[in-house]
């Protein structure tokens, strides 16, 4: 994934282009039952996100909004698809250290796409952090099943995410995409100049 990062008040968005060289989709487990708590996620879930994350002290800030020019300028996150007129960014920091940005974007009344994206250090020292964030956006807006589903036969979001980082270690960019849950998610793992960037997809992906 491609990631440019434009200085926004304070906050980092990200515009993505997907070019992976490595992709896992995570298939439903065959004994699933049909999963009934799916979440119809919005921007208020910005305060969920922050109220739930602040247990593994990570701070996230007010979301910042953007909507028209704005929103076309700086949250068309999809290289080749056309603006979201709408979109809410706020700023994630553990122990006093930026992390990254969580993105919703769509219309006024209702995101279609979460985006989070976190920066680590090519020792991946932040994965505690990340896994934190990954588990609190995928239970505040897919649902809280992933035990039920077990996408992939993955026990855990935590077991999904050992197994991306093991196969970066080895590749230019790792993709790996959800089948089973409720709502579309996908996790992309990209090398930088700075260590990998993390970026989480939920909703309508690319």
């Amino acid at each position: 994934m491609r990631i440019k990062t434009v200085a926004v008040s304070g906050v980092v968005v990200a515009a993505v282009a997907i070019i992976a060289a490595y992709m896992i989709t995570l298939g439903v487990s065959e004994d699933a039952d049909v999963i009934q708590d799916t979440k119809l996620f919005h921007y208020d879930s910005n305060a969920d996100i922050r109220r739930d994350l602040s247990a593994y002290d990570i701070e996230v800030s007010e979301p910042l909004v953007l909507y028209d020019d704005r929103a076309a300028q700086y949250c068309t996150f999809f290289v080749g698809s056309p603006p979201e007129p709408y979109c809410t960014s706020t700023e994630i920091t553990y122990d006093g250290r930026f992390l990254g940005n969580i993105h919703m974007i769509g219309n006024d009344t209702q995101p279609v796409t979460a985006l989070a994206v976190i920066q680590s250090d090519d020792r991946m020292t932040e994965i505690l952090q990340i896994s934190a964030v990954w588990h609190v956006m995928i239970e505040n807006l897919v649902c809280d099943c992933w035990a039920e589903v077990r996408p992939g036969g993955f026990n855990t979001i935590n077991d999904w995410i050992d197994m991306a980082a093991m196969i970066q270690l080895g590749t230019h960019s790792t993709v790996s995409r959800t089948e089973g849950l409720p709502v579309g998610v996908m996790m992309e793992i990209t090398p930088n100049e700075s260590g990998h960037v993390w970026t989480l997809l939920i909703g309508s992906l690319p």
